[in-house]
């Protein structure tokens, strides 16, 4: 676990983890300079927890990402389950995290799925893969051998609902900036091991506004967006939104094309490619949001497949994109 000003949420979580079925054999907790009353917190529930409980003080902010991977390196247990400040576990999680590794030697990671939960824990009546549009047909090729297209797509994995086998924690020590920890070694694991999807809801994934990465946005919120900011802003902000993510993606696949390449496992040669594809379709959508909706037209004309493959919404991103 990573905490952060988190006092707020920070006591539910850690008495979800006290009340687990099978419990953990031990917490280990890097706090990045808190200043509220995170670490008390601990502090306490380290006294009287029912298992051996280390808390780390950052001497120096160490950033979301970095502390994570600073965590999982001091872990010392042969599963590692990833925990946020602000979220809940549900009884049967770490219980059924083992039985699924147990159950399937060769895999190296085990994510499931979860239940949105609002500031007060109230259940919001969607779940967590329902904002990612992983529905079982998705779930089935993914557990099918095709994690790696699904990933290609889009990051299905949320951290909170990840557990890996210590021997694959060494691929975070590549981790680059343009990466947040969970998604490197999801993609990772999926494409060199095998990375096991649970469509069972094992957590309580709560929706605040203070939260470091959140779930995309609702057709509810965006309908109350436009409502309090106008249909004019709200197209600018998409616009602003989509070319940033078109950025970023960019240059998270070159960096792993640039990983994968350095690496030099001869079988990775079709993975590459298909690395390469993604950042490439990734430049080609930055740049056709760059430019004037005039030229979009001829820009993403024979793009469809690319489209198709490597969006997250699939074809209905291309009037997106030729429009805001």
């Amino acid at each position: 676990m990573c905490t952060y000003n988190g006092a707020c949420y920070l006591r539910e979580q850690l008495a979800s983890i006290a009340a687990q079925s099978l419990l953990p054999d031990e917490l280990v907790v890097c706090d990045d300079g808190s200043t509220d009353g995170t670490v008390a917190m601990l502090e306490e529930f380290a006294a009287s927890a029912p298992f051996a409980v280390r808390i780390v003080r950052n001497p120096a902010n160490l950033g979301y990402g970095r502390n994570f991977v600073q965590a999982v390196q001091l872990c010392s247990g042969e599963v590692v389950a990833l925990c946020d400040q602000d979220d809940v576990w549900y009884r049967e999680k770490l219980a059924r995290t083992v039985a699924g590794f147990e159950a399937d030697p060769a895999a190296d990671g085990f994510f499931s799925d979860g239940e949105m939960i609002g500031a007060d824990s109230e259940l919001l009546g969607r779940s967590l893969w329902a904002s990612f549009a992983f529905g079982p047909e998705e779930v089935r090729r993914f557990n099918s051998g095709g994690a790696v297209d699904e990933l290609l797509r889009r990051n299905v994995v949320t951290g909170m609902a990840f557990a890996f086998r210590s021997r694959v924690k060494g691929l975070l020590a590549s981790l680059p900036e343009s990466w947040i920890h969970d998604g490197w070694l999801a993609f990772l694991i999926a494409a060199r091991s095998r990375l096991i999807a649970c469509p069972e809801r094992l957590v309580g994934y709560r929706v605040h506004g203070a939260q470091q990465v959140g779930a995309p946005v609702s057709l509810r919120g965006k309908i109350e967006w436009i409502r309090e900011h106008g249909p004019g802003a709200y197209i600018a902000e998409t616009h602003r939104r989509n070319l940033d993510e078109y950025q970023r993606t960019a240059a998270q696949f070159e960096d792993l094309a640039r990983f994968l390449r350095g690496d030099g496992r001869a079988d990775e040669g079709e993975l590459i490619a298909q690395v390469e594809a993604k950042a490439e379709y990734a430049r080609r959508g930055a740049a056709a949001l760059s430019s004037a909706r005039v030229a979009r037209w001829g820009m993403l004309a024979g793009q469809v497949a690319s489209y198709a493959r490597f969006s997250p919404t699939g074809l209905r991103a291309i009037p997106r994109d030729l429009f805001v």
